[in-house]
C-alpha cells in the first residue's frame, strides 16, 4: 500500500508543490521552535546578553535561508542515491530522485512535528534542558535522556523517524528503478548511509572536542 502511495505521488507533477510544503513546513517549525519553545535563549548562548541577540538575529536570518538550505539538502542526497544508481547500470529521472528524498524529507518531519505537539500541547511546563534533550523515538530515550557531547548526536541519529526516511529513500527508488527492495537498500545505505554515517563522526568528534 506504502509503494503503491509511493507510486502514485511519483507519477504526478508534484514536484515544486512538495518542495514548497517542505520548506515551508521546515520555516514553521523552526520559527514556533526558536520562537515560541526556546523562551530562554541564555541555556543556549552561556547567558550572554549580546549573544542572546545575536541568537535571535541568526534564527531570524535563518527564516529566509531554510528554503535554499532544503533544495541543497534535498539536491545532495538524491545526487548520492543517483550515484548510487549509476554504478549499478541504473538510469533515471533525477527530478524524480529528488522527489523521492522531498517525499522522505516530508515523512522525516514527524520529528519536528513531535517537538511541537511535546512542548506546546503536552508538557507545557518545560525546562530549556527538556528542548535540548527532546529527541522523539530516538535511542537516547532508551540509553539515557541526559546523554551529552558527541554522543547526543548519534544516539539521537539512530531513531524511528530516521529509519521511517531510509525506509521511503529505498522504496522510493524501488518504485522508479522497479527493481527489488534488498537491491534499492544496498543503494541507499552505501550511498546516504555511508555520507550521514561519516558526517556524524566529524560532527560527534568536533562537539566533543568543544565540550571537554
Amino acid at each position: 500500500m506504502i509503494k503503491d502511495y509511493l507510486a502514485s505521488l511519483l507519477e504526478k507533477d508534484n514536484f515544486w508543490y512538495l518542495l514548497g510544503l517542505l520548506c515551508l513546513l521546515s520555516v514553521l517549525s523552526l520559527f514556533i521552535t526558536h520562537d515560541i519553545i526556546i523562551t530562554e535563549p541564555q541555556y543556549f548562548t552561556g547567558g550572554n546578553q549580546n549573544s542572546v541577540k545575536l541568537y535571535r538575529q541568526v534564527y531570524f536570518a535563518l527564516y529566509f535561508v531554510q528554503p535554499l538550505y532544503c533544495f541543497i539538502k534535498v539536491l545532495i542526497i538524491a545526487g548520492l542515491l543517483n550515484f548510487g544508481l549509476q554504478s549499478i547500470k541504473i538510469k533515471v529521472s533525477f527530478k524524480q530522485l529528488m522527489l523521492v528524498v522531498i517525499v522522505a524529507k516530508l515523512v522525516y518531519w514527524m520529528q519536528d512535528l513531535s517537538k511541537v505537539i511535546w512542548f506546546l500541547f503536552i508538557n507545557t511546563s518545560y525546562t530549556m534542558q527538556d528542548v535540548d534533550y527532546f529527541s522523539f523515538l530516538s535511542l537516547q530515550n532508551l540509553i539515557s535522556p541526559d546523554i551529552s557531547g558527541g554522543y547526543k548526536l548519534i544516539v539521537q541519529f539512530i531513531s524511528i523517524p530516521e529509519l521511517l526516511f531510509i525506509l521511503t529513500l529505498v522504496l522510493g527508488l524501488q518504485v522508479l528503478a522497479n527493481e527489488s527492495f534488498s537491491r534499492m537498500a544496498k543503494v541507499t545505505l552505501s550511498t546516504y548511509g555511508i555520507a550521514m554515517f561519516l558526517s556524524l563522526l566529524i560532527r560527534s568528534y568536533m562537539l566533543h572536542q568543544v565540550t571537554f
